[in-house]
C-alpha cells in the first residue's frame, strides 16, 4: 500500500492526503482574507466567515473519514503481516491450537514449553509494541509443544498506561487468532478487593467490571473490519462457561493441587488502568460493585478474543491485598490525642494483620507452579 503504513501508537504515514489537504487548507485560508477584505459589512462578514468555516468542517469531516478507512485497511494488513512474518519462522506443519497470555509472575508457564520449542521477540515482528516496564525480560511469543498439544505462549503483554493504544497491545490475540489459535488461556496477578479472598489463593474470573470500557476506553471502538469480527459484541459469554466448570473440575479431581491446598475461587475481575492503584474509597466502591480482585490487565484482551471468536478463561493469582490496613482516621487520632490517650502503633498499623500479610506474601510468590499445574491439566484435558 504506497504512501501508508500501520505503525505502533496508531499512527499512520499518509503523506499524499495530508499534503492534498493542505492545498485545500490554504486556499480556503485565501478566500477567507479576501472575502474579509471585500466585505462591506459587518454582517457581510459574519455572513462569509460562517461559509467559509462550513465549508472548512466538511473538509476536514471528509479527510478524517477517508484517513479513516486507510486505518482499518492498514489496521487489518498490519495483523496479516505481523501473522506472515511469525508464520514464516515456524515450521510449515505447526499450527497452534491454544494461546496462552502470560501475565505479570507467570513466566514460570513458559517453562512447560520444551518440545520443539521456538520463541521470536516482539522486536522482530512488524507492527508489535514492546513491554517498557519488564526490560530484563523482554515481550516475546513462544511456541512449542505441551501435553501433545501444539501452543503459543505470549509473554510480557504490554499494558495500556505504557503510553501504547489499545488497538496495538492487543495486536498480538489477533495474530494468534490468523495463526490458528482457537482457545486462549489467559493468566495474570492481582490485587485483592474481597477480604476472603487472601494472597495466594487462585481465581477463575468469570466476569469483569470495566469502568475504561463503559466509559469509552475500548479496543473495538473506531472503525470494524467485518473480516476481524462483529461490529456490535456482546460479552455477557465474556468468559467460557464450558472452560472455566472444566478448570474446577480438574482443580477437584487434581491429587497435586489437593496436596497442596490451591485454594480455587470464582470471582469478579475489576479492570482499571493504571498505573496507579486505587483509594481507600475507591476499593470500597469496588468491593460493593462486586468486584474481588482487580488488576490494570487482560480485560482488553479479552474483548479483542471475543471479538476474534476465541474461547476465552482466565486464570488469576492472588498476590497482593489492595484493601489496607485497618486505620484510624485522622479525626480519630485527634480526639483521642486531645482526650489524653496516649498513640500506639494500632492507630495506624495493626501488628497481626502484617504478620499475616507477611506469612501470605510468600505463599502467594510459591502459587505460581499450582497455576502451571492447572493450566497443564487444561491443555492436557482440551
Amino acid at each position: 500500500m504506497t504512501g501508508k503504513k500501520y505503525t505502533p501508537n496508531g499512527r499512520f504515514k499518509t503523506e499524499n492526503k495530508l499534503l492534498a489537504g493542505l492545498q485545500i487548507l490554504n486556499s480556503v485560508t485565501a478566500g477567507l482574507e479576501e472575502k474579509l477584505q471585500d466585505s462591506v459589512s459587518l454582517e457581510k462578514t459574519k455572513s462569509s466567515v460562517h461559509r467559509i468555516l462550513h465549508s472548512l468542517y466538511n473538509l476536514f469531516r471528509s479527510l478524517l473519514f477517508d484517513i479513516t478507512l486507510m486505518e482499518v485497511t492498514d489496521y487489518s494488513n498490519a495483523c496479516k503481516m505481523a501473522a506472515d512474518y511469525v508464520k514464516s519462522k515456524l515450521d510449515q506443519d505447526f499450527v497452534p491450537k491454544i494461546g496462552i497470555v502470560c501475565g505479570s509472575a507467570m513466566q514460570a508457564i513458559s517453562d512447560l514449553i520444551k518440545e520443539e520449542r521456538k520463541e521470536i521477540l516482539f522486536a522482530e515482528i512488524p507492527s508489535f509494541v514492546q513491554n517498557t516496564v519488564m526490560k530484563k525480560s523482554p515481550s516475546k511469543l513462544i511456541f512449542g509443544i505441551i501435553e501433545d498439544t501444539p501452543v503459543v505462549a505470549l509473554m510480557n503483554p504490554c499494558k495500556y498506561y505504557e503510553g501504547y493504544s489499545l488497538r496495538d497491545i492487543t495486536i498480538p490475540i489477533r495474530v494468534m487468532n490468523l495463526l490458528g489459535v482457537s482457545i486462549i488461556i489467559m493468566t495474570n496477578a492481582s490485587a485483592s478487593i474481597n477480604p476472603e479472598f487472601k494472597i495466594g489463593d487462585i481465581g477463575i474470573i468469570t466476569d469483569h467490571i470495566s469502568f475504561p470500557s463503559i466509559s469509552g476506553l475500548n479496543p473495538l471502538i473506531g472503525p470494524n473490519y467485518s473480516t476481524m469480527g462483529p461490529r456490535v459484541l456482546s460479552l455477557s459469554d465474556a468468559y467460557s462457561f464450558r472452560l472455566s466448570k472444566l478448570a474446577f473440575k480438574l482443580w477437584l479431581e487434581s491429587p497435586e493441587l489437593n496436596k497442596r491446598k490451591v485454594n480455587l475461587k470464582e470471582c469478579t475481575y475489576f479492570y482499571s488502568v493504571g498505573p496507579t492503584f486505587e483509594t481507600r474509597a475507591e476499593c470500597e466502591a469496588i468491593h460493593t460493585l462486586g468486584g474481588d480482585v482487580l488488576g490494570c490487565s487482560m480485560v482488553p484482551e479479552v474483548q479483542v478474543s471475543r471479538h476474534c471468536n476465541l474461547e476465552v478463561v482466565c486464570i488469576t493469582l492472588v498476590t497482593t491485598t489492595a484493601y489496607d490496613y485497618k486505620k484510624v482516621s485522622p479525626k480519630q487520632a485527634a480526639l483521642r490525642e486531645h482526650s489524653g490517650a496516649s498513640p500506639t502503633i494500632s492507630d495506624s498499623y495493626n501488628s497481626s494483620d502484617a504478620s499475616e500479610i507477611h506469612t501470605n506474601t510468600r505463599i502467594g510468590m510459591s502459587r505460581p507452579a499450582d497455576v502451571c499445574t492447572l493450566v497443564r491439566l487444561l491443555i492436557k484435558e482440551l
